[in-house]
């Protein structure tokens, strides 16, 4: 499409030309897509981008207008405190919030215990996997994964009979077979990490619309882990763990990690659109 077509997608605010390019408004330093309900500048005053990363490093932002459209709130009424809205139930989840849920890391042994809750987590809450957070570190070694693959019918009988602890025997078996996944990824992959990423070609994914359940990148990775013998990592799961360790930007527009992101701005983003409507 050339530039005259363009410039009539936005005086008519047509959303089929939307995520097929950008528009900057000069005067005021933001970036609309074309079917943006915000006032149409004057063609003067307008400036193409190809994609959202390109006007974001050209020096333009998102309007306020698109991203209350573009990515709305998940709770309908809630009002900003700077921080995402599922966390301000209570103090466990704002600590966890606060303390390093979506932001990039790069370690192993955070992946590790990580998925030694989401395993422990499937059919629960986050919020109870967090509760019982020291639970898990005594019964499988402080999260050491190389000790968790050794463990035998007496440490699934010493788990099970542990206080406190949940008790399932498959996903205690869960939790060790995949141990020993996890180790096989190391030898093959130098890092967990390196291994994850690949998925996403190590790039930041940031979703604009309805925010998905799980994503293309979580469910090949899930097909992936399964292929080699890991269980209870289902894709749901898994994107949930690519948006605790920042690979997917799953902070809200009012948060100020997100805010801090997008002025930030890696050069490895990928913006995405989600599973729904505008």
């Amino acid at each position: 499409m050339d530039d005259e077509e363009k410039l009539r997608a936005i005086e008519s605010r047509d959303g089929s030309y939307d995520w097929r390019f950008w528009y900057g408004v000069k005067s005021t330093g933001i970036v609309c897509r074309p079917s943006c309900s915000a006032r149409v500048p004057a063609r003067k005053n307008i400036v193409l981008f190809d994609t959202l990363e390109d006007a974001i490093r050209g020096g333009f932002r998102p309007c306020k207008v698109c991203l209350r459209e573009l990515y709305p709130p998940r709770r309908r009424g809630f009002v900003s405190t700077g921080r995402c809205a599922w966390c301000e139930e209570n103090e466990l989840l704002r600590r966890y919030h606060d303390e390093g849920w979506c932001t990039e890391r790069h370690d192993d042994e955070s992946h590790y215990e990580h998925l030694v809750l989401e395993v422990m987590q499937c059919g629960l809450s986050w919020e109870l996997m967090l509760g019982k957070r020291e639970i898990f570190r005594r019964c499988f070694a402080g999260f050491d994964c190389r000790k968790v693959a050794e463990f035998d019918d007496s440490d699934v009988e010493r788990i099970l009979a542990e206080d406190g602890m949940i008790r399932s025997e498959r996903k205690v078996r869960a939790v060790i077979g995949n141990s020993k996944v996890f180790l096989a990824i190391v030898a093959e992959f130098g890092l967990f990490d390196s291994y994850i990423r690949s998925f996403v070609d190590n790039k930041v994914l940031v979703f604009y619309g309805k925010q998905p359940a799980e994503s293309e990148a979580s469910r090949r990775l899930s097909a992936d882990l399964k292929r080699r013998g890991a269980k209870f990592l289902g894709p749901v799961v898994l994107h949930s763990h690519l948006e605790s360790f920042g690979i997917v930007m799953a902070h809200e527009p009012g948060c100020r990690k997100f805010q801090e992101f997008m002025a930030a701005l890696p050069e490895n983003v990928a913006f995405v659109r989600g599973t729904g409507p505008y």
